[in-house]
C-alpha cells in the first residue's frame, strides 16, 4: 500500500489503532505468538561501580576507554560532552555494563574513528552517537562497523540481552550495526542508523551496508528506528533469525531496501514479523527491487522461517511509482503475528514519520550536527547514501566540549541494593530530559 503524505487526522489515527489492536488480538487467540522479550538491568545492580567520564581524551584517567577497562559490572556516567577521537576500537568486554549517555550535557558524546565492540551480555547503551569513519588501511576498514555485537562460535560464547536505546550510528565502512556469531537477545529502539559510507576504504570497494543480522543471530527486536541513506541491508535478515521488526521508518535507500536471504546453514526455525513499517523512497532509490525482498528459497527452505507482514506502507511523496512493497508469495506467509514483546505500543505506519523524527537518535531534543544533517535530508527528500566522509567531517568541528556534573554528584562509587530505586528514577529523569520517549529503559 502506498501513501502520498504521512499526516493523518486524529480520528483516523484512533480508528487505525483500534483496527490494529482488534486484528492482533484476534490473531493471538488463533495462535499464541512467541514471547521474545529482551530485558536487562545492565550495570544497574547491587555491587556495581559508578564510573565517571571527565575527559574527551582517547585514553588515560577519566577517559571512556579507562572506564570500560575497569568496568563490569558498572554504570558509566558522563560529566562532559563532545567528540571522542578514537585511536583504536573501544570494547565492552565484561557483563553488566550501562553506558548512560543521557548523563552528558547535550548534544552528548560522539565517538569517531573506530568501532564500539560489544563482546559481553547484559549491556545497555543509550544516547550515544557512533560515527565510525573511513580508513586508509584495508585491514581496519574491512571490519569497521559503527557498533559490532559478536559472540564467538569457537568459544561457544553467546552474547545475550543487549539493548541499544536512542543511539545514533553512521559512517560505518563494513556495516553501521553488525550482529554476528552467536547472538541471542538484542533490542534496538528509537535509534538513528544512517549513511554508512559507499567508499570508506573497504577492500571490496563500494559498500554502504546498514544493519546485518547473521545466520547465528536469534532473537532481535527493532522498534521505532530510522534507517536511512544506505545502499543495502536495511536490514539484512537471514533464515533462522527471530525478528520483531516493528514501526521502523526506512528512508532514502539505494540498490536494496530490506533483504531476506537464505543462510548456508539455517540453525533453527525462524520467525519474522514485519509490522507497521514505513518506506520513503528518494531519488537515490532503485526501482528494481522491492522494499521487502526475499530470495527464491527464503520462504521454503528447511527448517522453515515463517514471515508475517502487516500494515507496511510506502510513502511516495518524493518518488512515485517506483518502490513496490514485496515479492513474497502471499500463500507462503503467516496469517497472524509470530512474535510478541513488551514495552512498545504499535502505531499505524502512516503516522511514523513525524513521531520518529522527533524521538529517534541520541539527544533528539538537541541533536549533534551530524544527526541534524541526516534529519534535514529526510525532511527535504534528498536523503541518499553518502559517498565518503571527507566533507562531512567538517561537521565534527562544530561540536564543542561542554562540562557539567549532570548526574548525582554525591553518588557513591559502589551501588548498594537500597540505592537502585533512586538511581533508576534519576537516570530516567535524565533520559526524558534529553528527548527519550516511551518507556524508560531503567524501569
Amino acid at each position: 500500500m502506498s501513501i502520498g503524505n504521512s499526516d493523518i487526522s486524529r480520528p483516523r489515527l484512533k480508528l487505525r489503532l483500534f483496527c490494529l489492536a482488534l486484528i492482533f488480538g484476534i490473531a493471538s487467540l488463533i495462535r499464541p505468538a512467541l514471547a521474545q522479550n529482551v530485558e536487562s538491568a545492565g550495570g544497574l545492580i547491587a555491587g556495581s561501580k559508578i564510573v565517571r567520564v571527565t575527559t574527551l581524551a582517547d585514553d588515560g584517567r577519566g577517559s571512556l576507554r579507562a572506564a570500560l577497562a575497569q568496568c563490569g559490572p558498572c554504570v558509566i556516567v558522563f560529566d562532559i560532552s563532545g567528540v571522542i577521537e578514537l585511536k583504536s576500537n573501544l570494547a565492552i568486554q565484561k557483563d553488566h555494563v550501562t553506558l548512560a549517555g543521557e548523563t552528558a550535557p547535550s548534544p552528548g558524546i560522539l565517538l569517531h574513528g573506530g568501532t564500539l565492540n560489544i563482546r559481553a551480555s547484559d549491556v545497555l547503551v543509550s544516547h550515544i552517537a557512533v560515527y565510525a569513519g573511513s580508513s586508509d588501511d584495508p585491514k581496519i576498514a574491512e571490519n569497521r562497523d559503527g557498533i559490532s555485537i559478536y559472540g564467538s562460535e569457537s568459544r561457544k560464547h553467546t552474547i545475550r540481552n543487549v539493548i541499544l536505546r536512542n543511539v545514533s550510528v553512521g559512517w560505518g565502512v563494513d556495516e553501521n550495526i553488525g550482529l554476528q556469531g552467536l547472538v541471542d537477545g538484542v533490542r534496538i529502539e528509537r535509534s538513528l542508523i544512517a549513511q554508512p559510507l559507499r567508499n570508506g576504504g573497504h577492500p571490496k570497494g563500494v559498500h554502504s551496508m546498514n544493519v546485518l543480522l547473521s545466520s547465528g543471530t536469534g532473537r532481535v527486536i527493532m522498534a521505532g528506528n530510522i534507517l536511512a541513506g544506505a545502499e543495502q541491508r536495511n536490514p539484512r535478515i537471514n533464515t533462522g533469525n527471530r525478528v520483531s521488526f516493528v514501526n521502523n521508518f526506512i528512508a532514502g535507500t539505494g540498490a536494496y531496501t530490506g533483504q531476506f536471504d537464505t543462510s548456508l546453514k539455517t540453525r533453527q526455525k525462524g520467525l519474522i514479523d514485519m509490522i507497521g513499517n514505513l518506506y520513503l523512497p528518494s531519488s537515490a532509490t532503485s526501482c528494481k527491487n522491492k522494499a521487502i525482498q526475499f530470495d527464491e528459497q527464503f520462504l521454503t527452505t528447511a527448517p522453515q522461517t515463517q514471515v508475517y507482514l502487516a500494515d507496511n506502507q510506502i510513502d511516495e511523496t518524493y518518488k512515485a511509482d517506483c518502490l513496490e512493497l514485496t515479492n513474497a508469495d502471499e500463500a507462503l506467509l503467516a496469517d497472524a503475528p509470530l512474535t510478541a514483546f513488551k514495552g512498545w505500543e504499535t502505531l499505524p505506519a502512516e503516522s511514523l514519520k513525524d513521531v520518529l523524527i522527533e524521538s529517534a537518535g541520541s539527544h533528539p531534543v538537541s541533536r549533534n550536527p551530524l544527526d541534524q544533517a541526516v534529519i534535514g535530508q529526510i525532511l527535504d527528500g534528498t536523503i541518499a547514501p553518502l559517498e565518503n566522509d571527507k566533507t562531512a567531517k567538517n561537521l565534527l568541528k562544530k561540536i564543542k566540549p561542554k562540562e557539567s556534573v549532570a548526574w548525582e554528584k554525591g553518588a557513591g562509587p559502589v551501588i548498594f541494593f537500597k540505592d537502585i530505586g533512586g538511581m533508576k528514577q534519576s537516570l530516567c529523569a535524565r533520559f526524558k530530559a534529553v528527548g527519550g520517549a516511551g518507556a524508560c529503559p531503567y524501569l
